[in-house]
């Protein structure tokens, strides 16, 4: 049986937004009744509700797929075939961002990424998050799943 992982979902403030959008145009529907401009904000905030990016890994076939999941349909579905998982890892990288254009800004901090390590070929990225402990919950989820060792790589505590 397939195992299937949520990757990566659109930013919060677009999952409010796409809300925002079908609630919208129910209200307006009802009071002014505007078909056009309602099917279109309607599409454009389930799209924004439902985009995800996904990761299937079947371990009897012993291959993998990376696809995007939108309103229900599998989208640009990409499927390697691999030797071996040798096990689940998380990692930390620094980041920061510099805002505005006069009166500069920084942000910066600790990201801690997800990746399941294959034997022989290149990590396949299973998420970030800001918080370790956040990650290592869905890490673990993963790793007793497809009963591999989960790594720490982080060398910070949380």
């Amino acid at each position: 049986m397939p195992i299937k992982i949520k990757v990566e979902a659109l930013p919060l403030h677009l999952l409010v937004l796409g809300g925002f959008l079908v609630l919208f145009t129910m209200f307006y529907f009802i009071v002014q009744g505007g078909y056009l401009l309602n099917s279109a904000l309607l599409l454009v905030g389930l799209l924004l509700i439902t985009s995800q990016q996904k990761l299937e890994i079947n371990t009897t076939k012993k291959t993998y797929s990376e696809y995007y999941w939108v309103l229900g349909l599998k989208l640009n579905n990409y499927t390697e075939s691999y030797a071996e998982i040798i096990s689940v890892e998380c990692s930390a990288a620094n980041y920061s961002q510099e805002y505005g254009k006069y009166n500069r800004w920084f942000i910066s901090g600790t990201m801690f990424r997800g990746h399941i390590e294959l034997k022989g070929q290149d990590h396949i990225y299973v998420g970030q998050d800001k918080s370790k402990t956040g990650l290592l919950k869905k890490l673990t989820k993963i790793s007793t799943q497809l009963r591999v060792p989960l790594e720490d790589r982080t060398n910070v505590e949380d």
